[in-house]
């Protein structure tokens, strides 16, 4: 079994959030969403969605249950800025649902501009 970390950083309107995902043999095993900022709503918002999206994980819920339950296809979009594929999202969380949706199940769908598949962690 092989363990790692892998996190992103990315700013949203303005608001620095870095999504910290911890692997076990290239699948998200704990996920952390942390900002800059501690103590307010959001921050502890995220850190609280991170620790549900682990603990489903944990027990067995797919991935993939756990991506839909933070995608929300509806708008408007903010400008998301430092991970190319994906330039726009509602929230911090549907951005977390678009990038685990691509990185770790190769689901393209969301990708806003072009990706090299051997580039995403599911294929490293």
């Amino acid at each position: 079994m092989t363990e790692s970390n892998y996190s992103w950083q990315v700013q949203m309107g303005g608001v620095s959030i870095t999504y910290t995902i911890e692997e076990k043999n290239k699948m998200p095993q704990r996920i952390f969403i942390t900002r800059g900022k501690t103590g307010s709503v959001l921050t502890e918002a995220l850190k609280k969605a991170g620790l549900q999206a682990s603990k489903s994980l944990k027990n067995g819920v797919p991935l993939r249950e756990v991506v839909n339950a933070w995608l929300d296809l509806t708008s408007p979009m903010v400008i998301v800025e430092g991970y190319s594929p994906i330039n726009e999202a509602v929230s911090p969380l549907d951005f977390g649902a678009r990038l685990l949706s691509l990185e770790y199940l190769a689901d393209t769908s969301f990708a806003q501009t072009a990706v090299d598949l051997k580039k995403l962690r599911c294929y490293q």
